[in-house]
């Protein structure tokens, strides 16, 4: 699809106000139809007056604006002693070539988990954390690397599967025999950057006491420590929270409860009803997140605690897991069922935000 045009010719001040508005809608609506645009264009609209203008063409001067997700754009200006219809139609030449200039721009690293069913994950892309010992959050599972907690499915998805494991289970946790098992992968070491756009395609499981993510953490972490390393969540889920998926940053003085985040609710259904995409663009000083393309929360060092520091100005890798149980979610009752799993359509990671 392409982008919706929209004008401000109301703005233009004249005799004959209403056929100026009229002609550029008539004739922005008309090329919204026929041309599609960049895709990271949302819509192209007219900014700007003009003086004294009539619908016999006297001067005008305007300036067309592209809006995408990351703000506005500017495309062209100009001024014409022309009717306001060409003048549209040279406003929406202008829209039109800086689409066609202006490709949409390749992931710097993905991966479309392509590849047999059965296929464990690409190893050159992707390490694995394993063990039982809570992660810090009273966590219940026991992460492997065995096919039957990770594996491609053969239709370009990878899929981690939470699973309930037998009281006399070998994996031993935190609190004894492991309940639960399930895997949590991460680049460190193969893949990290600072800045630019994160994205993954996801559908969660669903379930009381299921915790999926998509997340990020600090690659210096082995050496400052959590949460001075800093931590970016993508995408967090809770079973009792259906319909909602979290963004949150976590620093010093801003980090576990304390965490500042916003949630995004789903007007109808759950989030285990269908892929979604999430994602985060980042910039110096300035962190957005986005569920299927719109933008519900956006920090800066401002939104920050007096006094506390801003971490996020160093390369950060990612991870991905399914977690259960823990101080957050709270553990599986008798309302959830297992196999639960979190399947990945894609993960991609853009150089620019």
């Amino acid at each position: 699809m392409g982008p919706a045009f929209l004008s401000s010719a109301s703005k233009i001040r004249g005799s004959d106000q209403y056929w100026h508005r009229l002609t550029f809608e008539l004739t922005l609506s008309a090329a919204n139809a026929l041309v599609t645009l960049n895709p990271g264009l949302t819509f192209c609209y007219v900014s700007g007056e003009g003086t004294d203008s009539t619908e016999r063409g006297r001067s005008m001067w305007a300036r067309v604006k592209g809006k995408t997700e990351n703000g506005d754009v500017d495309i062209a200006s100009g001024g014409a002693n022309v009717k306001p219809a060409f003048f549209a139609l040279f406003l929406l030449a202008a829209c039109t070539a800086h689409a066609v200039l202006s490709p949409s721009p390749s992931p710097i690293w993905r991966d479309e988990f392509d590849g047999p069913a059965g296929t464990s994950f690409d190893r050159a892309k992707w390490v694995a954390d394993t063990g039982g010992q809570g992660f810090g959050n009273q966590e219940r599972q026991f992460y492997t690397t065995r096919a039957e907690n990770v594996a491609l499915d053969g239709d370009g998805h990878l899929v981690i599967t939470a699973r309930a494991e037998s009281p006399l289970s070998a994996y031993e946790c935190w609190y004894g025999r492991c309940g639960y098992t399930s895997t949590r992968l991460k680049t460190k070491g193969l893949f990290a950057q600072a800045y630019g756009r994160f994205e993954a395609r996801i559908r969660v499981p669903r379930g009381q006491g299921l915790w999926p993510a998509f997340w990020m953490l600090g690659t210096d972490i082995d050496s400052v420590g959590w949460p001075q390393s800093g931590e970016i969540d993508i995408m967090e889920n809770i079973g009792r929270e259906p319909t909602i998926a979290h963004g949150t940053l976590h620093g010093p003085a801003y980090s576990g409860a304390h965490g500042i985040g916003r949630a995004d609710t789903l007007s109808s259904g759950a989030y285990a009803d269908d892929f979604h995409v999430f994602a985060v663009a980042w910039r110096p000083n300035e962190i957005r997140w986005y569920v299927d393309g719109r933008q519900y929360h956006r920090m800066t060092p401002a939104d920050l605690p007096r006094g506390a520091k801003w971490v996020f100005d160093h390369p950060f890798f990612l991870l991905l897991n399914v977690a259960v149980g823990g101080g957050w979610p709270g553990d599986p009752d008798a309302s959830t069922s297992f196999p639960q799993q979190m399947v990945v359509d894609y993960v991609r990671a853009y150089r620019e935000p």
